[in-house]
């Protein structure tokens, strides 16, 4: 009966010691598979920022060259409303005039002219 319950020992330990080291192998199968994971979301995460960097550094942005754009416009509608409005004023234009202008009466009163 001992060699009997030696036996079952033996063979319950060596299930035993089978089912653990099959457990742990599956736990180093999982940790490695999370370490590549967290490798591949590294390299992933360190080529998004190289690329945002490089995205950044291509010269002017859109935004800053249209508000140039823009200024540059209004500036431009601004001298020449300024311009056409001081050309057609009549005091920055010089006018001649053609015809004679009426004589204007005297303001001698009280002289006697000869008749």
């Amino acid at each position: 009966m001992k060699t009997q319950n030696l036996i079952f020992m033996y063979s319950f330990l060596h299930i035993h010691s089978a089912l653990v080291n099959q457990a742990v192998q599956q736990l180093k199968d999982e940790r490695d598979a999370a370490v590549r994971q967290t490798l591949q979301l590294q390299q992933e995460l360190d080529f998004l920022k190289r690329r945002r960097h490089r995205r950044n550094d291509t010269g002017f942005s859109l935004k800053f060259a249209l508000i140039v754009g823009l200024i540059g416009i209004m500036v431009g509608l601004l001298l020449n409303f300024s311009f056409s409005s001081s050309l057609s004023s009549p005091a920055a234009v010089p006018t001649v005039e053609t015809t004679t202008s009426p004589v204007e009466p005297s303001t001698t009163e009280g002289i006697e002219t000869p008749l």
